[in-house]
């Protein structure tokens, strides 16, 4: 009887001893929290520097040894994953935003995490991203216009539409205004198309793609004369775009410019690489017909 109620005697004073013990070390663990949360940050604030002096492989390491320090903060990550964007490397990009997006749910970390996927080919999966992001925050341009731009590739052509349009209605863009311009090509709707084209021109009158997009609309509406004058204007701006030769030698060669179409052909035909190798094989046979006087639409 007495060894018992000794025991629970020592019991309880080892219970009390115990709890102050632990109250006598937490302001040191708390101080020790805070030491590494600053030296994550001092950590994190060297990285900034080494991203923004194009050194991603040195940021990286630096943003790690952050995350290492301080595990719960989701910049370290996200920023860690930006500098596998830069090298190239999507796959290690996509895990870091991933993680990053588990800590701390917002719309940049789940755009990044698009942008990663996209890398890697996932489309799928950077359309949820970027629908991740534009739901956490509605008026997110850059997530709407990639959305819009995965979506025309996709083929889902009436979502991209709506995607380009609310990006559009929140920015004023080239890129946007010239994407869906491609989009209402697409669709078959060429005065539209001409419209949002010519807007992307005003808004940026050195972009090439405009240019040529908007010839090829012109073509297809048979304003040939129209057609010639924007590839050219393309190829002013970008002499290598090789689809703007080929145009505009159809063009020139249905609008009796023979012998600027025979120039034109033959650029193409030098210029293109193995991979065009069709169309070089068709360029030399309209080529052929040229020369010999019997040209007519193939």
């Amino acid at each position: 009887m007495q060894v018992k109620q000794y025991s629970q005697k020592i019991f309880s004073y080892l219970g009390v001893l115990l709890f102050f013990c632990v109250l006598g070390n937490a302001p040191a663990l708390f101080s020790e929290s805070k030491a590494k949360q600053k030296l994550a940050q001092q950590k994190n604030q060297r990285g900034v520097r080494l991203y923004q002096l194009n050194r991603y492989a040195a940021a990286l390491n630096a943003f790690r040894e952050a995350s290492e320090k301080d595990p719960k903060n989701a910049e370290y990550p996200n920023n860690a994953g930006m500098c596998y964007l830069q090298l190239s490397r999507y796959r290690e990009a996509a895990v870091l935003f991933q993680k990053a997006s588990k800590i701390k749910q917002l719309p940049l970390y789940y755009h990044n995490l698009g942008l990663a996927y996209t890398g890697v080919g996932k489309g799928n999966a950077a359309i949820q991203a970027y629908q991740a992001a534009v739901k956490r925050k509605p008026k997110y341009f850059d997530a709407w216009s990639r959305l819009g731009l995965l979506l025309m590739r996709k083929g889902d052509l009436p979502q991209a539409e709506k995607a380009l349009l609310k990006a559009s209605s929140l920015k004023r863009s080239y890129d946007v205004e010239n994407f869906l311009g491609v989009l209402y090509l697409q669709q078959g709707k060429l005065q539209q198309a001409k419209v949002k084209l010519q807007r992307s021109i005003s808004l940026n009158d050195k972009f090439y793609m405009s240019y040529y997009n908007l010839g090829v609309v012109e073509q297809k509406r048979n304003k040939l004369l129209a057609a010639e004058k924007n590839y050219k204007k393309c190829l002013g701006l970008n002499r290598e775009y090789l689809y703007a030769y080929y145009n505009l030698a159809l063009v020139q060669a249905k609008i009796g410019r023979r012998e600027s179409a025979k120039k034109s052909f033959q650029i193409f035909i030098k210029k293109a690489p193995p991979s065009m190798e069709r169309m070089v094989l068709e360029a030399k046979k309209r080529l052929q017909s040229l020369q010999e006087g019997k040209y007519k639409e193939l």
